[in-house]
């Protein structure tokens, strides 16, 4: 019976272990790295369930020894990836591949050779061969005891990791093909938990016999090991399928082409609709009533390393509950736990996302209602201080999310202080915006932050001062003259000239300067400005955004918040945002993007003679499609040589919501950051406004600017027109590109043009 129970556990183990690397090898848009650890997994799983089936003893136990304890050891290295990525927060994870391959082979070949070299192979009381039973110490010494040390690492590692999610308010789901590095990680930890359940039986199992000479017990527990010992590639592949990206590649469920019946009037598709697809307090562009948008509060507060109390978080967060909250803080060394703590319950708001620096902090909360709308969240953060960025005395940390068919990310900062460092401040803001690595649907790593999200919120001690003696400061700041220090502040006039920040916007300010008062633990709102240096009362802390595409900002209120305890004050920024979510269709077109007109206004800003290609990049976009080199810093491109860019089939109510990234590269330059000279966001909206079925859509003009690290370097002009087939549409077949990996769908299409 155990060996019927042995063979077909094995069976289904090579099975499920072939799934895994046929779909690693077959499907490129799921190979990420989790996924490649997971497949070398698979691979010592498959061996050793064909293990079972070899004829010879002595090969089938040497494989037996080796491929099972490789599985143990790859497992290892899969939650110990996971809480690297994870708890440490190493984003670098990936460069140890070659360390996991040495450990995870090398020390199954030591054991196995050291049972070669005491001939301890041969038949077992088991339904197979391995070390034989007169090898008892070879057993445990070689096989059990490293798999029960393994055992107990794996729980810590798990236990470590699901920590630091619930603190971040995330579960651990099976996503091992996420956009979402952490998402990634993560979602290893499931495969582990898979692992303790299925060994546990065989370990159990010798453990009793060293105890226990009951045959009814040793029975039953033996024909449980013989079940469960192969049976790790099986239970794998189930948790593989459960993955939806791995459904569709397996059941075929392609998006669906409209049948002749089934189409949609053109009139429809150039007048598209938006609205509400989920809760009612969620809008849609066209909207502008503020009880319809989803309200967000932006708090930001130099703590100036004093404690904060419960009163003072409750200042910091307002009277009312808002959809989103996002605190973040300078100088602070409460943790955000403790923070959050002092928040109300009653509001039912969850962490999706926190990071901190040093003491940077930012945590961003939002209302239960909202939680299961909210998607591919990623942190990060990069230090800007002392020790040329070694420490992070300075820097800034980042959050970013989906929210329905919205992306947003908040940056928390900390620049370089006194007034007479205005260009380290810059140097600060761009070494942020490259360096933070937040995700977004571009895919490309090196892009900045400028065009990543449909909105970019940046809060923080900016430090930036106003260019104003402090006697005088002091008395336009009592007699309320905001528009004499405004005019002189270093913020506004670095956008103003195109040095930082210059796609950003912010609220009115009419409010007094944030800083440099007196500290004091009274209640008093009347506080004095104090005199440090001759430092003038500034306006350090400040909140602003970008809105780069498919949001709509309404803003309410821009204050500050006294807080005696610090020398700064808080500024909190309220607003409705709303965010394109168009309505639910099921009708799914193939559709061709058709780009001409492109070209620089001006020379783009950069050093030396550039030879600069464009990449268009989305998630949508089938593949990859670039122009070719110009070596000019101004160059310009003929239509014959502009690529026509394949969108896989989506709904033009979809596809108006989202934007192709144009990213502009200098091909002569090494491959890293100084690669790209910037990005440009081109919103399909109006495109898809005046598209038709069957026909091409009309041209719509853009000139859009280039942006990097918050600095604009050029402006690009290009003309875009869609065209959304018809399945028995007839084209002429140069109008569809052949060298492109198209859909199953397009293919159709194209073989009949």
């Amino acid at each position: 019976m155990k060996t019927v129970l042995s063979i077909i556990s094995a069976i289904l183990s090579l099975a499920g272990s072939s799934f895994i690397i046929f779909m690693y090898l077959r499907f490129k848009d799921i190979r990420s790295f989790p996924f490649k650890l997971l497949t070398y997994l698979s691979t010592a799983d498959l061996f050793a369930a064909i293990s079972h089936f070899v004829p010879s003893c002595f090969l089938s136990a040497v494989m037996q020894e080796f491929f099972f304890t490789a599985s143990f050891f790859w497992v290892l290295v899969i939650s110990l990836h996971s809480y690297i990525f994870v708890v440490k927060r190493l984003k670098a994870a990936t460069k140890y591949e070659i360390f996991y391959h040495l450990g995870s082979w090398g020390i199954p070949l030591l054991f196995t050779l050291i049972c070669i070299f005491y001939d301890a192979f041969g038949p077992t009381d088991s339904p197979w061969c391995w070390i034989d039973s007169e090898f008892v110490a070879l057993r445990w010494l070689l096989f059990y005891i490293p798999l029960i040390m393994i055992m107990i690492i794996l729980c810590y590692f798990t236990f470590q990791i699901t920590r630091v999610l619930k603190a971040k308010g995330q579960d651990i789901k099976l996503d091992s093909t996420s956009s979402n590095l952490d998402k990634q990680a993560a979602s290893l930890t499931i495969y582990v938990i898979a692992f303790v359940i299925v060994r546990t039986p065989s370990v159990i199992t010798r453990t009793m016999g060293l105890f226990t000479s009951d045959n009814i017990i040793l029975s039953f527990l033996s024909h449980l090991h013989a079940l469960c010992s192969p049976l790790q590639g099986f239970v794998n592949s189930l948790l593989v399928l459960s993955n939806p990206r791995v459904r569709q590649h397996v059941f075929n469920k392609q998006v669906r082409i409209a049948t002749q019946s089934q189409r949609l009037n053109p009139l429809q598709i150039a007048n598209v609709s938006y609205s509400i697809t989920a809760p009612p307090q969620f809008v849609g562009m066209g909207h502008s009533t503020p009880s319809d948008q989803l309200t967000l509060r932006i708090v930001t507060f130099n703590g100036g390393k004093a404690p904060i109390q419960r009163e003072d978080v409750l200042n910091l967060v307002g009277s009312d509950p808002n959809h989103i909250l996002v605190l973040g803080f300078q100088e602070m060394e409460q943790s955000l736990e403790e923070i959050v703590s002092y928040i109300p319950q009653h509001w039912g708001m969850r962490i999706v996302g926190s990071e901190q620096l040093w003491g940077i902090k930012m945590v961003v909360l939002v209302e239960n209602s909202l939680i299961n709308h909210v998607s591919d969240v990623s942190t990060d953060k990069v230090s800007t201080g002392k020790a040329n960025n070694l420490l992070g005395n300075k820097g800034a940390v980042g959050v970013s999310l989906k929210v329905y068919s919205g992306t947003l990310a908040f940056v928390c900062c900390h620049l370089a202080a006194r007034p007479e460092r205005n260009n380290q401040r810059f140097e600060n803001i761009g070494r942020i915006f490259k360096c933070l690595n937040l995700n977004s649907n571009t895919g490309v790593r090196g892009v900045p932050l400028d065009t990543k999200f449909d909105c970019l919120f940046v809060l923080g001690d900016l430090n930036f001062r106003v260019n104003v003696p402090y006697d005088q400061a002091v008395q336009y700041a009592n007699t309320n003259a905001f528009g004499a220090l405004l005019a002189n502040d270093q913020l506004k006039l670095a956008i103003d000239r195109n040095q930082a920040l210059t796609s950003f916007e912010e609220s009115c300010i009419t409010f007094k300067p944030t800083y440099k008062h007196e500290v004091s633990h009274g209640e008093s709102t009347q506080r004095k400005y104090f005199n440090k240096d001759n430092q003038s009362p500034s306006y350090t802390d400040r909140v602003l955004f970008s809105q780069i595409r498919n949001v709509q900002i309404v803003q309410r209120e821009y204050s500050s918040i006294t807080m005696p305890t610090s020398d700064h004050n808080a500024v909190a920024f309220d607003c409705d945002v709303g965010v394109l979510c168009p309505a639910t269709k099921s009708l799914h077109y193939p559709c061709l993007a058709d780009i001409q007109n492109v070209g620089f206004n001006e020379p783009i800003v950069c050093s030396g003679v550039p030879n600069i290609a464009l990449e268009f990049i989305a998630d949508f976009i089938l593949k990859r499609a670039s122009t070719p080199s110009k070596l000019t810093s101004c160059p310009s491109w003929s239509n014959d040589e502009m690529p026509r860019v394949v969108i896989n089939g989506m709904t033009p109510y979809l596809l108006a919501a989202k934007s192709i990234t144009v990213v502009v590269r200098d091909t002569n330059a090494a491959v890293g950051e100084n690669a790209i000279l910037g990005t440009a966001s081109i919103p399909m909206l109006e495109c898809c406004k005046k598209a038709r079925l069957g026909s091409r859509g009309q041209l719509i003009e853009f000139s859009i600017p280039v942006m990097n690290a918050g600095v604009a370097v050029g402006m690009l002009r290009i003309s875009v027109s869609l065209y959304f087939f018809r399945e028995t549409s007839s084209l002429n077949a140069p109008q569809m590109q052949a060298n492109m990996n198209l859909s199953p769908q397009l293919k159709r299409l194209s073989s009949r043009l």
